[in-house]
């Protein structure tokens, strides 16, 4: 199993609940004019996620409401949903079902996230995204969680930041969480179809949608100021 990974970065934009909820830890915040100083600790779900002890919050029924976002009543995802048989299957079949499908189905579409990320666009809801088969990795997040949704599968959308571990880079990410009666939430990211998600993902927030989120990319400050490795 990958060590944890600990992370000290200049940050402006955050939900203090959601950048301290596993698999991350918030270690210490220190505000100031430019925004905070942070430093978190993360750790890798993706190898052996079912042996993880997930966080069994309440509120699950929050996360299975629709917007103009996530979309499930569109007859366009009642029928994806219908021709994938999510709903002959348990939840976690479902869930990998459905990861695999939208990792397979959508391709990234650079023109949109340039407007998301300027702050032109909150992204494209989840039949559109599946009329056209393109979209970012937001649009991946709604489409799945129609189909979570759907499912009667609680499903977080969560947006925050992927990080490299070879340079000071980052880029925007989103991904989601998924509820499991015996697991808990289960962190997963459509765009790549994987159950669990990698150590350089760092979560700030958390919605029903994007725009529920209150993240604001135009407006994003951010400098990774280190990182290492930690038992």
């Amino acid at each position: 199993m990958e060590k944890k990974i600990e992370f000290t970065m200049i940050l402006n934009q955050f939900d203090e609940e959601v950048i301290n909820s596993f698999p991350q830890k918030l270690v210490s915040v220190k505000k100031s004019f430019f925004g905070s100083k942070i430093v978190v600790q993360n750790e890798s779900t993706h190898l052996e996620t079912e042996s993880f002890n997930f966080v069994k919050e309440k509120g699950q029924k929050d996360f299975l409401q629709s917007s103009v976002l996530v979309d499930y009543e569109n007859p366009l995802i009642k029928e994806c949903y219908k021709n994938l048989k999510l709903e002959e299957m348990n939840n976690l079949e479902a869930i990998k079902t459905a990861l695999q499908f939208v990792k397979t189905t959508i391709q990234f579409d650079m023109d949109l996230a340039k407007e998301i990320g300027s702050g032109k666009s909150s992204g494209r809801c989840a039949s559109k995204t599946f009329e056209l088969k393109k979209g970012t990795c937001g649009e991946c997040v709604n489409l799945f969680a129609t189909l979570m949704r759907l499912k009667s599968i609680p499903c977080k959308f969560i947006s925050g930041l992927c990080l490299s571990l070879t340079n000071n880079r980052h880029s925007l990410h989103a991904w989601a969480e998924v509820y499991d009666e015996s697991l808990g939430w289960i962190p997963v990211c459509p765009q790549s179809g994987c159950f669990g998600v990698p150590r350089f993902f760092v979560k700030t927030h958390q919605g029903i949608d994007f725009d529920d989120t209150g993240a604001n990319f135009s407006k994003l400050l951010f400098k990774l100021k280190g990182f290492k490795e930690i038992e």
